[in-house]
């Protein structure tokens, strides 16, 4: 007698289609579980960071909401804002301040093209005037020039610097500077 193989389905007794049926129930179910699975995973690791920034947040709103140690009291804010006022020259002292400093120009050698001056602009604890001057002079005049701005008692700001590029060392530049000067308002 002739031994021949029989095929699984013949010894099972399930027929071939049935089998791929049975295959690709069992490949559904475990992407499904291990999809779901996974799926479980992400979302708790959302949910903890979730958690975690929430409580960040709360510390955030706590540290914000309770005033510092090192605040300022009002009495200390109005007493900084009283010396600051005093040490601001009068408005009706902005002429012999423009003054000042068109002598200061002259000093260190530079030569003022120009010098307009826009409308002061007024607040309540200050006024503002805002300058444009045009300078020609060396690079080291107009350094030198700005170190002695930057060490005055003055109280300004400078807005805009315009440098034309220098080709050799002695040669003249031009510069146009916005500046603005501050004042307390006249009583």
């Amino acid at each position: 007698m002739k031994h021949t193989k029989k095929p699984l389905a013949g010894t099972l007794g399930v027929s071939p289609n049935t089998q791929v049926a049975v295959a690709v129930v069992l490949i559904l179910t475990s992407v499904w579980w291990f999809g779901i699975r996974v799926a479980d995973q992400r979302r708790a690791a959302l949910l903890h960071e979730e958690a975690r920034m929430r409580d960040h947040l709360d510390e955030l709103r706590e540290t914000h909401s309770r005033p510092s140690p090192d605040a300022a009291r009002p009495g200390e804010v109005d007493h900084a804002l009283r010396l600051v006022n005093d040490a601001l020259p009068a408005e009706r002292e902005s002429q012999t301040l423009v003054d000042e400093l068109v002598t200061l120009v002259k000093r260190h050698g530079l030569n003022m093209e120009s010098c307009a001056t826009a409308p002061m602009r007024r607040e309540p604890a200050f006024s503002e005037l805002p300058l444009t001057l045009r300078l020609l002079g060396t690079f080291d005049a107009f350094y030198q020039f700005l170190l002695t701005l930057e060490a005055s008692p003055q109280v300004m700001r400078v807005t805009g610097l315009d440098l034309r590029k220098v080709k050799e060392p002695n040669e003249p530049m031009l510069v146009r500077m916005e500046l603005s000067l501050f004042f307390r308002p006249d009583d």
